[in-house]
């Protein structure tokens, strides 16, 4: 085997990484994993070791490398007990051999620019509304905000349908109606438990929705988002949006989310 020319922190940190958003391009692990956010010549190296080792592999997304976890890098992240990972978790390869890699990169560069780190969020995360139905937010940031432990995001990139975008967004208002029978002593009927209060059980309230609207201008996607708040008026839940363009171009402190959906006070109202 040719030897390592990467160090054991930053080979740590670059498969640490990957087990968080799935896949990733070497700069995107460098704003993330390097001081200054710059250095991706160190995240290079530290790729060529992880797939010597096989615990790495790539694909293609247009001009760019997209990397992500082989299934023995899993498992080595799954034995070092460092970092949670979904045990089912996808590797990103089926994403990538599929041409949808381009998704999972914006929602990346969404976290990437959010002032988070590693451990504040997972991808993919599915939440039951039925024995049926679930919704699957494209990423969940674990810090809390309004009341509730987390916030989660969703990310088009101009390729869902509007009427695709909108069923979703309701499906999160459905999810934050969802409860479930809680068992009751020697065969009673229990009481009706809140489904996303089980799992998020330090909140009180529906976390919000973070849309992040990409492949396009700010201009077009302000557009699409106009027309998207009119589609879902009345809806029940807080939605906030904004253009992945503007999250890229502002630190985080000057970033700026519209409310598309309800708002807190009226999120207050329906829940009393």
């Amino acid at each position: 085997m040719k030897s390592l020319t990467s160090t054991p922190q930053q080979r740590g940190l670059t498969i640490g990484m990957l087990a968080r958003v799935r896949i990733a391009t070497a700069l995107q692990i460098a704003t993330v994993t390097t001081e200054n956010r710059v250095g991706d010549g160190y995240v290079r190296r530290a790729l060529r070791d992880l797939e010597t080792l096989g615990f790495v592999g790539h694909g293609r997304s247009g001009r760019h490398n997209v990397y992500h976890l082989t299934r023995a890098g899993q498992q080595a992240v799954l034995e070092s007990g460092d970092i949670p990972i979904r045990p089912n978790a996808a590797t990103g390869e089926k994403a990538i051999a599929a041409g949808l890699a381009k998704h999972g990169l914006a929602v990346t560069e969404t976290l990437v620019n959010w002032n988070a780190t590693l451990m504040d969020w997972d991808v993919e995360v599915a939440h039951p509304i039925d024995k049926v139905r679930s919704v699957i937010s494209d990423a969940v940031l674990y810090r809390p905000n309004r009341g509730a432990e987390v916030e989660f995001v969703e990310v088009d990139r101009f390729t869902m349908s509007m009427s695709r975008l909108v069923e979703k967004l309701y499906a999160y208002e459905a999810y934050s109606e969802a409860s479930y029978q809680e068992g009751g002593e020697r065969g009673l009927i229990g009481t009706r438990r809140s489904r996303w209060q089980q799992r998020y059980q330090r909140s009180d309230r529906f976390p919000v929705v973070r849309l992040v609207l990409d492949n396009g201008d700010e201009e077009a996607l302000n557009r699409r988002a106009a027309r998207l708040e009119r589609r879902i008026r009345g809806i029940g839940i807080r939605i906030d949006y904004a253009p992945l363009p503007m999250l890229q171009r502002l630190p985080y402190d000057q970033w700026e989310w519209r409310s598309i959906g309800c708002p807190d006070d009226q999120v207050a109202r329906l829940a009393a």
